[in-house]
């Protein structure tokens, strides 16, 4: 698994912004109401971090214009810009040797939930000169998107962004796994299950996150309204203990295989919550005494290759 932490953008889709920090920003050039090229030179002049530029296609937009537009943008000299991976070869090796100063990242969106081919879908984006590869997906499960996830995390220069509120934790996750970028927004999020950027930090601690965080969560359907994330991660970071917990919803029929998955991406622990109390307990090696009369789990420990469960509501 790979060492680097993520450079996370927010997104905003219009200039002046009220300064948000110190980190990246993306300006979503393609919803900008109209683009004014002296305020975009202005702001990367006093921009404190890097600064991506990204311009979907959009509708009615010719490609010769699209083209004319992406050259007088990279004349302002980005020091991020994305493109998507349709786009032709030979212009991205235009833009690649004509502006050197400038970073890519060659991008693939999937909005409809299908079974991905990692493999052949990355090979489809190489391109000589890329910095990073962003996938942003609609996945059609938690499961799913476990498997995405230990897939990304061992290629390089592999970022998967996977939308949609089901998959919000693994935008979270995005550094225990080496993605090379994450996705924020500053005020209305910009991509499905897009999270706030200052609730990455204030609640999840966005910042420390690594590889050797060690990942509890909850599972169960629904989750949405639970708010065991708000007590969980600040009692981590009162404490110093370098972990985080997300929310996963998991359905009956995806609770064998997320068992199987669980320690491959190293969960350490999970709350259980309805429809999985009584259904989790076929998956557990080790259930504690206080347990066994209610004939239901509520939390797992994964501990030197096997699953401990008790129950804390009794």
């Amino acid at each position: 698994m790979k060492d680097e932490s993520p450079l996370l953008f927010v997104s905003v889709s219009q200039l002046p912004i009220h300064w948000i920090g110190e980190g990246g920003i993306e300006l979503r050039l393609d919803l900008f109401p109209s683009i004014d090229f002296g305020a975009i030179r202005s702001f990367l002049m006093g921009a404190k971090g890097p600064v991506l530029f990204t311009i979907r296609p959009q509708r009615g937009v010719s490609w010769e214009e699209r083209r004319a537009l992406i050259l007088h943008l990279l004349d302002l000299e980005p020091p991020f810009f994305d493109l998507e991976s349709d786009i032709d070869p030979s212009f991205f090796d235009l833009v690649v040797q004509s502006f050197p100063k400038t970073k890519w990242i060659v991008s693939q969106h999937v909005f409809e939930k299908t079974e991905i081919d990692w493999n052949s879908l990355l090979l489809s984006m190489r391109r000589e000169g890329a910095w990073g590869y962003k996938m942003a997906l609609s996945l059609q499960s938690t499961v799913d998107v476990m498997k995405g996830l230990l897939w990304a995390s061992s290629q390089e220069k592999v970022s998967l962004i996977c939308m949609g509120s089901d998959a919000q934790f693994s935008r979270v996750l995005g550094p225990l796994f080496g993605h090379q970028v994450g996705y924020a927004c500053a005020e209305t999020a910009v991509a499905p299950g897009q999270l706030h950027f200052a609730d990455l930090e204030s609640i999840y601690y966005y910042s420390r996150l690594n590889p050797k965080t060690a990942i509890f969560g909850l599972i169960g359907d629904p989750v949405d309204k639970s708010v065991g994330h708000l007590y969980h991660n600040q009692v981590f970071r009162e404490r110093g203990i370098d972990a985080v917990y997300v929310k996963m919803r998991v359905t009956a029929e995806e609770l064998p295989e997320f068992m199987r998955l669980s320690p491959l991406l190293k969960i350490r622990g999970l709350s259980v919550t309805m429809p999985l109390k009584e259904k989790i307990l076929p998956f557990v090696d080790e259930i504690a005494s206080e347990a066994l009369p209610i004939g239901a789990i509520n939390t797992l420990l994964f501990d030197r290759g096997k699953v401990w469960g008790t129950n804390t509501d009794g």
